[in-house]
């Protein structure tokens, strides 16, 4: 039971890394196409 729980608990600290690494990536990714972009196209308050 012990093993168990262990692993299960390995699978979710994995699992919540890995979702954290793909925020950390997505976000990233779409900060570098924005920034890409040129002035006259992004909008502005």
């Amino acid at each position: 039971m012990y093993k168990f729980l262990k692993q299960l608990f390995f699978i979710h600290s994995e699992f919540v890394g890995g979702a954290l690494f793909m925020k950390k990536y997505i976000t990233h990714t779409l900060f570098l196409h924005y920034a890409n972009i040129p002035d006259t196209l992004v909008w502005h308050d």
